[in-house]
């Protein structure tokens, strides 16, 4: 199942970047003739499915051990009940690391999201949007920067297992 409509280069920069060992834009602009738009694109999509996440410095890097990750995750998950998960591009352990620590918390933000799964913005936001849509959170008021969280640890743990288990 594709989790978007890949680019035709999305294969060949994803080999680019591993060769060079950073993914500059400029450089896969230069690279492959392409716009700056394309290119974002292109980069965003590397970090939807986990080959690049930010620093604590806000630095691109590249995971290298992206997709015996995304293997091991769909084989540590296999057992728990992913209703609602279809059609949900956000990895499914980012995920539950994100509602793991709303629950410990209290409270959540895409902001937070961002700085403790060391994702980026887009992705943070399709977490966000995935919890209010599973009613984990609550909407948040418009004044109020961080959304209520509402599932339990109890709740969590007969859903997804001991809340523990995630890091």
């Amino acid at each position: 199942m594709e989790l978007f409509e890949k680019d035709e280069l999305f294969d060949k920069v994803w080999e680019y970047v591993q060769e060079k060992g950073y993914a500059s834009l400029a450089d896969i602009q230069r690279n492959f003739t392409i716009g700056y738009a394309r290119t974002a694109r292109i980069v965003n999509q590397l970090e939807e499915v986990g080959y690049i996440y930010y620093d604590e410095k806000g630095n691109r890097k590249l995971n290298l051990n992206a997709q015996k990750e995304l293997n091991t995750q769909k084989e540590e998950f296999k057992e728990i009940e992913l209703e609602g998960f279809e059609n949900f591009s956000a990895p499914i352990r980012v995920f539950l690391q994100a509602l793991r620590f709303g629950i410990l918390e209290g409270k959540t933000s895409t902001v937070d999201i961002q700085r403790y799964c060391t994702v980026g913005y887009a992705m943070a936001v399709k977490i966000i949007d995935k919890m209010l849509e599973l009613g984990f959170i609550e909407p948040k008021e418009k004044e109020k920067t961080k959304y209520k969280v509402v599932l339990s640890a109890e709740e969590y743990n007969k859903r997804f297992g001991k809340i523990d288990d995630i890091r």
